[in-house]
This record gives structure tokens, C-alpha cells and sequence, in this order.
């Protein structure tokens, strides 16, 4: 592998794309690496947006808040974020060498993003990005995929790989981070990237009409549903657009979660706890211990109504908060993760409890792009709703991180909105909904906007119809 003391890799960009694309990747992210900085001592630096993280899949854990006092933009106490990941450098003719301490890290008192660990215990990692060897290389790029739940990498060299190097360096800059590359390796297939035209095109073609309410099922079998009312506008936007029913943790399409809204509540992710009593011991248990007679239904049981931070539900008897968490700061105390909980105000016992872990990876995921579309009903003389319209306001959100959405839920913003049931004798229908409120063409841009890197109000009138 090496020659004249210099480490050689992929000689051209098919050869790289054949590699990833074999371990299943199906889009690479390019970093050209700093000629003095961006090697093992100081880290790979990979721009300045603290939601890069979201776009990628790993672990995510809070680290020890910043104590650095030297460093321009400096602010002691922020606290950092870790994505870790399951990551592997590739090479021509070897299997994958994994690097089980690489990580993508948010400084949020820069605030940027920098890759570190991804030379700690492999067996074979880039010669290039040690900092004493990597003056030797000339100019060096660095090569990110992603596939499912695991991210590959590989580093190109002018030194070594001339003809790979000019052809990586010449790919068009990434939407998201215009720090990056990309390259689509499923050119026939949709993207599942972010694509911002492509979705706002689907949708301004469906804006400006009346369309029946209807679903799609898991199947693909479209269903007309006879009334509309409570889901039926999400579920005829989605089914509009191909997208099956589903409670997947990936987004719609386009990378995009997409969200219908027509009224003063939005649903924004559907995570079930991971630790607490709902969690150990199960629904029906919890029902049957803090659940309530519903008001319609013998024998009914439900646990429901709004549970913010700092509000305790006089129905349920149960508060939410924020473990290690400081609510005056609006941000992580150091103690630990800012795990969020639902608490039995009386005896402080945990109902429902979402790790930083789970519930961060589990929005970040999903919310990486979203779209929030205008929808509004279509009724006849009899009040019943015939159909629905969409647009033509929309508003699109990129780019987020796992404190985004804890510090909204600190400060009330985004709060629970259970809706677990359980019929007497039946088994029981649990509904975990985190909701944020606000009409789409009022109040609620602006409580979305602390929860995206960016955001912006679009259009959703088609340019040629007139």
C-alpha cells in the first residue's frame, strides 16, 4: 500500500463510488481537508451549523459542558454534544477498518462541528491525517457514506492520487453545509437526502385544488375515507404524495418530514419512553395505575391532556422536567444527560421517562428537513368535510440537533400530548405525541424557528397557474 513512504487509496471517483455504493451507501459527503489544521491532534473541522449531527446516524451523548476561556466566541458552560458513530475507514482490496471512538462533536460555544477519534484503535486508518505525515500529501480530501446506521470513510491525496483528488475536489458544493460535497450514488431512485425543489414542486402541484380525503395503506392500497376530521388532512396529504401510513422513524420523502396543518396543534414525533413505569412495565400496568375513567366508555381507561414543563395537569396528576437540567440557563447543568421525565407530582415517581439518547436520535432523524404545509378543509351545506386544500402557506425547517428540541420542551414550547386508552377487556392503544402549538400563518413560525438551524416561509402557489 505504500509507496516512497506515501500511503495510496482510491485512484479515481468510480472506484470510490463502487466501494461505497458495495457497503451500500447511497450518497457521500466530501470534506477538502485544511492544508495546516484538520488531522488527529485538531480534529477534522466541519463547518459552523450545530445540525450537520442530524443528518447523520449515531449515538448521541452529552459530554462535559465547555471550561475553554482562551478561544474566540468562547462561552464556558456550553454544553457539547457527541454523535457516535459506527464508523469504518474502506480501502481497495480490504474489508473495512472500523474506528470504534470516531465521533462527530457540536461545540456549541463556537459554535462548530468537528470529526474526532477516527484514527483511536483501528487497524488501518489514513496515514494522511496524522498530523506529523500530513505535509507529505500535498492537498487531501475526506470521503464520508452513509449506509443505514453505519458510516464509512476514505481519504484521497494529491500526492498519491492525482487524477481521484481532481476529480473528488470538482463535485458541486452540498445544500445543507456549503463547507461539504456530495455526490448521489442512486441516480435512478429518489433522493432520500434533503431535496428542497423537488418537494416543494410535488406540493405546489397539489396546492389550489380540492382533493377527497383518503389513505394510503402499508400495502399501497388507496382508501377514500368517507368523513374527514381528526388526522384525515395529514393522512390525504401523505397518501397525495405516495406516502404510506407508517410510524417509521425515517421522514416522508425527499428527507423531509412532512407535516399537515389545519388547526393549533402539531404533532411532531410520536417517541415512546425508554425508562420509567410505562417503560418496565407496560401499558396496560400504567393505564391501570395512573390512567383515569374516560368520560365516554365503561370501563375505559385513558391517560391524556397537555403536560408542560413547569405546569403540573391537575387530571393526571403529573408534571413534566428536564433531569440535570438548568431551566433558568436554558441549558444542561453538567450533572448528567438532560433526560426528560414525566413525574407523579405527589410521589415523584417517574410515569415515563425519554433518554437524551433516544429521544435526541429519534428528532434528529426525523426532523433534519421538515415541511409544515398549510391544510385547510372543504365542507358541504351539511358541514360535513368533502375535502381538503393545501397551501398556500408552507413553512420549511433545516437542520436540527437533540438540544433544540429539549430546550424547547424546557421552556414549553414543545410539550407531551398523550393519548393512551385502554377499552375494558381489549388490549390497550398507546399514543405518545410531542406537540408544539400555534396556526401556521400566525404565531407558529416563530415558535418553530428555535428548533431549526433554518427557516424559512414558502410559497406554495404553483408559478404556472395563474
Amino acid at each position: 500500500m505504500k509507496s516512497s513512504g506515501i500511503e495510496s487509496s482510491f485512484d479515481s471517483l468510480n472506484s470510490i463510488a463502487e466501494a461505497f455504493r458495495s457497503r451500500g451507501c447511497t450518497e457521500l459527503l466530501v470534506k477538502i481537508l485544511a492544508t495546516n489544521q484538520d488531522n488527529e491532534k485538531n480534529q477534522i473541522y466541519l463547518g459552523k451549523s450545530l445540525s450537520l449531527s442530524s443528518y447523520l446516524p449515531g449515538k448521541v451523548r452529552l459530554r462535559m459542558a465547555s471550561s475553554s476561556t482562551t478561544k474566540p466566541r468562547s462561552n464556558p458552560g456550553s454544553p457539547i454534544v457527541a454523535l457516535e458513530l459506527d464508523f469504518a475507514w474502506l480501502w481497495p482490496n480490504e474489508n473495512p477498518s472500523p474506528a470504534p471512538r470516531a465521533s462527530i462533536i457540536e461545540y456549541s460555544q463556537y459554535p462548530e462541528v468537528r470529526f474526532s477519534g477516527f484514527l483511536a484503535g483501528t487497524n488501518h486508518g489514513p496515514d494522511a491525517l496524522r498530523r506529523e505525515r500530513q505535509d507529505g500529501y500535498g492537498g487531501r480530501v475526506l470521503i464520508l457514506g452513509v449506509a443505514n446506521e453505519q458510516i464509512f470513510g476514505a481519504v484521497v491525496t494529491e500526492a498519491a492520487e492525482p487524477t481521484a483528488f481532481r476529480e473528488v475536489s470538482a463535485l458541486p458544493s452540498w445544500g445543507i453545509d456549503p463547507l461539504l460535497k456530495n455526490l448521489n450514488l442512486e441516480l435512478t431512485n429518489p433522493r432520500a437526502i434533503i431535496d428542497k425543489d423537488s418537494l416543494l414542486e410535488e406540493l405546489r402541484a397539489l396546492s389550489g385544488r380540492t382533493h377527497r380525503p383518503q389513505m394510503l395503506r402499508k400495502s399501497g392500497e388507496p382508501v377514500e375515507l368517507v368523513k374527514g376530521g381528526g388526522q384525515a388532512g395529514g393522512w390525504t396529504l401523505e397518501a397525495l404524495m405516495g406516502i404510506p401510513m407508517n410510524s417509521k422513524s425515517e421522514p416522508d420523502k425527499f428527507g423531509f418530514e412532512i407535516k399537515a396543518v389545519g388547526g393549533s396543534r402539531v404533532s411532531l414525533i410520536t417517541t415512546e419512553p425508554d425508562f420509567g413505569f410505562r417503560a418496565e412495565q407496560g401499558v396496560s400496568e400504567y393505564l391501570l395505575k395512573f390512567g383515569r375513567p374516560a368520560r365516554i366508555g365503561k370501563g375505559k381507561l385513558v391517560f391524556s391532556g397537555i403536560h408542560r414543563c413547569g405546569d403540573k395537569n391537575l387530571r393526571s396528576g403529573a408534571h413534566l422536567t428536564i433531569e440535570n437540567w438548568d431551566f433558568a440557563e436554558g441549558r444542561p447543568n453538567g450533572q448528567g444527560q438532560p433526560n426528560v421525565v414525566l413525574v407523579a407530582t405527589d410521589t415523584d415517581e417517574v410515569i415515563s421517562g425519554w433518554s437524551f439518547e433516544k429521544l435526541g436520535a429519534s428528532w434528529s432523524k426525523k426532523h433534519a428537513g421538515a415541511m409544515f404545509v398549510q391544510t385547510s378543509p372543504v365542507r358541504a351545506v351539511s358541514g360535513e368535510v368533502e375535502g381538503y386544500r393545501f397551501g398556500p402557506a408552507g413553512i420549511l425547517g433545516l437542520g436540527t440537533s437533540a438540544l433544540r428540541l429539549v430546550s424547547a420542551i424546557g421552556r414549553g414550547e414543545v410539550f407531551l400530548d398523550p393519548g393512551d386508552t385502554m377499552e375494558l377487556g381489549a388490549k390497550p392503544h398507546a399514543r405518545t405525541q410531542w406537540r408544539i402549538a400555534g396556526n401556521i400563518t400566525t404565531n407558529l413560525p416563530e415558535r418553530l424557528d428555535p428548533l431549526y438551524n433554518q427557516l424559512t416561509q414558502e410559497s406554495l402557489v404553483s408559478s404556472t397557474r395563474s
